[in-house]
């Protein structure tokens, strides 16, 4: 049930994040780029971080993954550098 637990949680993150871009006009250069970064660097951080969740209730649970976490936390940590480089990106735009 936790790794069910981690997926709603991520899911739901993801959703609310990207759902606090609709209802607003934006020009369509503006709209490609946050539909850009919502399918292509916010999916990658939210699955970064699904994948970070699960590794760690595995090595906590039964020490699988253990030896992959550090690592597995450096491509989150990328991730979520990469989404806000992409959302400063569109910010700027008119």
């Amino acid at each position: 049930m936790q790794h069910v637990a981690c997926d709603r949680a991520i899911f739901r993150g993801y959703n609310w994040s990207a759902s606090s871009y609709t209802g607003i006009c934006y020009s369509k250069p503006k709209a490609e780029c946050l539909q850009k970064m919502i399918l292509g660097e916010m999916a990658r951080a939210y699955s970064e971080s699904y994948n970070t969740g699960n590794m760690e209730i595995d090595c906590a649970g039964y020490g699988y993954y253990c030896d992959q976490l550090p690592a597995q936390r450096a491509k989150e940590i990328a991730a979520w550098q990469a989404l806000t480089t992409a959302m400063s990106l569109c910010a700027r735009m008119q």
